[in-house]
């Protein structure tokens, strides 16, 4: 285990040590993704040091009228960059740092999970493969995608509790833990290796059943194992009602062309021949190149799984893991091809998902460890073609990964100066990610005439700023006639607004979508404060009683520890 943590760490020097020294990051074809993370984490480190547990709304987005995305975004890559940057100092090199853990993590979770089945050395190969993996390179470096890149090692630990679950019991609680820190840590993630992963564990326990396999060692999952699982990824997803809950209503909330409309599904297909003709592709690398080894890895694997004629011989753990991987990987490349487009056609649980090529990476990751499991089997008695196939295994995503570092390095890198720059934080509000629903295109035109300044003046009032906090805004406001004013703040139904300490009721104004505030004659203190909702209280209250279950189950079955430990382990 040290060995494969110390390698670990060397493959995440050899990734981001670079990184600090030119103090590059990257954004395919002129996106905004890089600067977007960084300011919106960037706001939640300044919400957090005003004291907001876990702040929602960030508060710099569109020239300070907010968006509530941290409402809706997975808290976990802001909260890490943020709590580190208190210790560091530099929000920059705190993003790196958690990056880098995350890529350490996902090596070493890939080698306990085969290290599990006593191939400690395959293990090593298959930290080396996901971490130095192509797919990791374009998520981090072209698209920026951080929550989804530090969602990579929690997928692969909700993979390797599910396929090492103990037969029995009703309740895992590391499949909860797990569910739950990859809701967390991206919440698309999550649904696709819940929904590819059930239905993988649902086809081998029908598949099973018909066979006998309700035997207590049998291959494939058991029924009652079966809905162990399920109960135990539940309970993790109620672990993370606390975001998860909000997160979900409010989505209806924002306006729909600023989250879905600008990326159409049916352009995203991975090896879209029809679809990619008649629509056009967004990324030839992630869509064509990236799909093209993934399903190379996955055909080897079934193919080397169909040809080992050792495999009966190999133990139940070795074989469960293998067609679980297998069927994972299958599952996710055909939601992820057009050959699943009339499912994304009707199906709006699969459209939730956004887009299809956001599958690429659990149809990745599964894919390659299941081509080490299959043809480490079918070649155990080959010890050369072993070598031979493993070794064009880690050289083809090695190059290819080596290419796009070089390319990152030479052409598309960009200093780290450019995402604190004013023109960084124009590009993302005029990117119009994550609107309220009730804003207005008049936005612009309020903020060009001064916002709060401006319309003090157009209505002849006296304005001052008592209080600008991340959820708590307050304004002194003097007025010799009863009039309407416009605040600079999203209209949001989350936001209470009171006048003199008088609760009022708000609405969005019309040119605009920012809060308007009847104000009477006189001199009146304005003030407006982020109360979390019902939907955050229930998610809280979920949440602790989903941890009560995970404690009380956790102290009964170390109670019963020690009565099991004459019973032969099931392999």
């Amino acid at each position: 285990m040290a060995l494969a943590v110390l390698l670990s760490l060397l493959y995440a020097c050899l990734i981001f040590v670079p990184r600090l020294v030119s103090g590059f990051f990257g954004t395919a074809g002129g996106s905004t993704d890089a600067a977007s993370h960084y300011l919106w984490a960037k706001d939640y480190l300044s919400a957090l040091s005003q004291g907001v547990v876990l702040p929602s709304w960030a508060a710099s987005m569109y020239a300070g009228l907010g968006s509530p995305i941290l409402l809706i975004f997975p808290p976990l890559f802001y909260f890490a960059a943020s709590a580190l940057t208190f210790v560091i100092g530099d929000l920059y090199l705190a993003i790196i740092a958690v990056l880098a853990a995350a890529n350490i993590l996902s090596g070493v979770v890939a080698f306990q999970m085969f290290r599990r089945l006593d191939l400690s050395l395959l293990g090593l190969l298959a930290a080396a493969l996901i971490q130095l993996s192509p797919l990791a390179q374009v998520t981090d470096t072209a698209f920026a995608a951080w929550p989804t890149y530090i969602a990579i090692p929690f997928a692969l630990l909700y993979l390797h509790c599910s396929i090492h679950i103990e037969p029995g019991r009703f309740l895992h609680i590391p499949v909860a833990l797990a569910a739950g820190a990859l809701c967390l840590a991206h919440i698309l993630t999550a649904f696709n290796a819940f929904l590819c992963t059930g239905i993988a564990a649902a086809a081998i326990a029908t598949i099973g059943a018909r066979h006998g396999g309700l035997r207590r060692d049998s291959p494939a999952a058991p029924i009652h194992t079966l809905a162990g699982w399920g109960f135990s990824t539940l309970l993790g997803i109620a672990l993370a009602a606390f975001y998860v809950l909000p997160a979900l209503s409010s989505v209806p909330l924002f306006a729909p062309e600023s989250v879905t409309s600008s990326f159409p599904w049916y352009k995203a297909f991975l090896l879209s021949p029809l679809t990619g003709a008649r629509y056009g592709l967004y990324w030839p690398l992630v869509q064509i190149v990236l799909p093209g080894v993934s399903i190379v890895f996955l055909l080897a694997g079934w193919w080397s799984t169909w040809r080992a004629n050792a495999l009966r011989q190999e133990p139940a753990r070795f074989r469960r893991a293998l067609r679980i991987l297998l069927w994972v990987a299958s599952i996710s490349t055909f939601l992820a091809t057009e050959l699943s487009y009339p499912l994304w056609q009707h199906v709006q649980a699969i459209r939730m998902n956004l887009l299809p090529a956001r599958l690429l990476q659990l149809a990745f990751v599964t894919s390659v460890l299941a081509f080490l499991l299959g043809w480490w089997s079918f070649t155990r008695h080959a010890p050369r073609a072993r070598r031979v196939g493993l070794a064009i295994g880690v050289a083809v995503p090695a190059a290819l990964a080596t290419a796009l570092a070089l390319q990152f390095y030479a052409f598309d890198g960009k200093p780290r100066e450019f995402l604190a720059s004013p023109l960084a934080t124009e590009k993302r509000d005029h990117a119009g990610y994550y609107l309220p629903k009730h804003a207005a295109p008049g936005w612009m035109s309020y903020v060009a005439a001064g916002a709060l300044h401006g319309a003090c003046r157009e209505k002849n009032l006296t304005c001052r700023i008592i209080a600008n906090g991340a959820e708590r805004k307050a304004w002194e406001v003097t007025a010799r006639q009863r009039v309407t004013l416009e605040l600079p703040l999203f209209w949001f139904p989350n936001w209470v607004v009171t006048l003199d300490g008088v609760p009022q009721a708000p609405a969005p104004a019309a040119a605009s979508g920012v809060i308007a505030v009847a104000i009477p004659p006189g001199t009146h203190r304005v003030e407006a404060t982020w109360e979390r909702g019902r939907e955050a209280t229930a998610g809280l209250a979920i949440s602790a009683l989903a941890a009560s279950v995970c404690l009380g189950a956790f102290l009964l079955q170390r109670r019963r520890a020690p009565q099991q430990l004459a019973s032969p382990p099931v392999r």
